[in-house]
């Protein structure tokens, strides 16, 4: 009898310990699943910029072509304003590292670089105000809201502007993409 009731709690602990594992496996797995879900929400929800910014502002495809034209000709004019700027940095970088640093040098450097991001400024400014040449009135307003999303300003505030909702936490996705994409229950 003792033969017996030794069997039965032998049995009572593999089932114990399948069950343990079983649990423990599927608990690995479902935490596996959920970071892999993370990663891919933190990825930019838009891959391609020109066919978002098609979408958003509905454009027709005469506008989409000037669209593209005007957008690598201010590509190709930015890396060159950017190449410039990296190399004043460096330039400015290697001064400083020096065991004593001119600094004279030093402080043309930084007004190297102002200017260069100046003229980067002025740019950007050219760029869209080319942009709006193309649209009509209702898409040159979603552009507007577009740029004023990206950095964080809000419009029914009057525009004001905050580092939370800009570049640094700002809002990435529109009109419930996130809550559609990310926010699933599990």
């Amino acid at each position: 009898m003792e033969y017996f009731s030794k069997n039965k709690i032998l049995g009572w602990v593999i089932a114990i310990g399948l069950v343990i594992n079983i649990a423990a496996i599927t608990t690995i797995l479902i935490k596996v699943y959920k970071e892999k879900e993370k990663l891919e929400c933190k990825e930019p929800f838009h891959r391609n910029p020109h066919e978002f910014i098609r979408k958003e502002l509905n454009l027709n495809d005469e506008q989409e072509k000037k669209f593209k034209e005007i957008k690598d000709a201010s590509k190709a004019e930015a890396k060159l304003i950017f190449e410039g700027m990296r190399e004043q940095r460096i330039a400015l970088l290697t001064e400083l590292s020096e065991k004593n640093p001119d600094s004279i040098k030093v402080k043309n450097y930084i007004s190297e670089i102002e200017k260069s991001q100046s003229k980067l400024l002025h740019h950007t400014v050219k760029h869209y105000l080319e942009l709006k040449k193309v649209l009509r009135e209702d898409q040159y307003q979603n552009l507007n809201l577009l740029f004023m999303n990206m950095f964080g300003c809000d419009k029914s505030k009057g525009g004001k502007c905050n580092k939370e909702e800009g570049l640094e936490g700002g809002k990435r996705y529109r009109h419930g993409q996130q809550k559609e994409s990310c926010n699933k229950d599990f």
